[in-house]
């Protein structure tokens, strides 16, 4: 008759049970972290937008600024010198 040998725990097996473990956390962290990252770019790009409309609205205000200034010095140049 044989005897049956005890079994014994198999070290490989749980070496590699533990990192397609650590793998598969590894793999769900980093997809829930690329997820998370995909949703920013969007946030980025509206950003951007939103970063070039004030660059124009800054030179449009520009340009304003400057009309009024010289509408205000034609006007105070009127006031000085009113015509007879």
């Amino acid at each position: 008759m044989a005897d049956k040998e005890p079994e014994v725990p198999d070290e490989l097996a749980d070496s590699l049970n533990d990192l397609f473990n650590s793998l598969s956390s590894m793999v769900k962290s980093e997809l829930q972290l690329k997820n998370k990252s995909g949703n920013s770019d969007e946030y980025v790009q509206q950003i951007d937008a939103i970063e070039q409309q004030v660059t124009k609205f800054e030179a449009v205000i520009s340009v304003l600024d400057r009309y009024v200034s010289l509408l205000e010095s034609k006007v105070q140049s009127v006031s000085r010198h009113p015509t007879p």
